[in-house]
């Protein structure tokens, strides 16, 4: 994947970790796994109920580390902005224009 490909995945990653109807349905869905949680007697229930909150932090997860690498693909393209830009000057001065 291009660098510039990992950094529009980043943005829109952050976009769904920053919206709050996504934030408050996860929210939702993990207090709603812990209530049934409590009060299942049912060990394969329950067994069942911890994965789908695994599940729902593995999501999370994901995303977040799609942001950071979105973030990483912005700090290279900047560096490489940057040090092109060094070199047009450098040859800019070398050349006299």
């Amino acid at each position: 994947m291009s660098t510039s490909q990992e950094l529009e995945r980043g943005r829109l990653a952050a976009e769904v970790l920053e919206n709050t109807v996504y934030r408050d349905a996860l929210d939702q869905i993990r207090a709603e796994i812990v209530t049934k949680w409590q009060a299942e007697r049912d060990e394969k229930v329950r067994d069942w109920l911890w994965t789908l909150m695994q599940a729902s932090k593995r999501l999370e997860s994901i995303l977040s580390e799609t942001m950071n690498t979105g973030l990483l693909a912005q700090k290279q393209l900047e560096l490489e902005r940057s040090r092109a830009e060094k070199v047009g000057a450098t040859l800019r001065r070398a050349f006299g224009r």
